[in-house]
């Protein structure tokens, strides 16, 4: 427990107002700290002195005699609800307000609620007749064909990457 948390559940600890569990570990935590020894040494001393007060003298008039002033005071001007906020900004926030709605149906008018949506495709037109044509024209290659065409092709990358390094050493 910290201390801060100790100062804060103080007054109900010396009050016998917190829970068992709680109770307990603001004790171990009393007795473990200094600081918390002195405060709760200096609100135990404060409830005390509190207690040997004497009470207040009791008026029996004193109600009489408030009921008597609230009822002869003059009556005050009502204050408006909003009375920290000038009349022209509340003004000013009506207009917006206004305007707000008149822009926001017009845009609603013009995209017709309750209309299906018009679907837009996201893809360029497909011409299903040249696509046919060129998945016909591929031609399967066998185990043997693919390897060779791979090598190959990895044959000419690196004779195109020998040719590039030695123009770069030309320069």
């Amino acid at each position: 427990m910290k201390c801060s948390e100790f100062e804060h559940h103080l007054p109900d600890w010396i009050g016998d107002q917190l829970p068992f569990a709680q109770a307990q570990r603001m004790l171990e935590h009393h007795q473990n700290c200094g600081a918390c020894q002195q405060a709760s040494a200096y609100e135990r001393d404060l409830r005390l002195r509190w207690q040997e007060l004497p009470a207040p003298p009791v008026n029996p008039a004193l109600w009489t005699r408030l009921a008597q002033r609230i009822d002869s005071a003059p009556p005050s001007r009502s204050r408006a609800r909003f009375s920290m906020v000038p009349n022209w900004a509340m003004g000013s926030a009506l207009a917006m307000v206004v305007l707000t709605c008149v822009v926001l149906s017009a845009h609603l008018s013009e995209h017709r609620l309750g209309a299906p949506p018009s679907y837009v495709s996201m893809t360029a037109p497909i011409d299903e007749h040249h696509i046919v044509q060129m998945v016909g024209e591929v031609q399967q290659l066998s185990d043997a064909e693919s390897d060779t065409f791979v090598a190959e092709t990895q044959v000419d990358r690196q004779e195109m990457r020998r040719l590039l390094n030695d123009k770069e050493v030309i320069r």
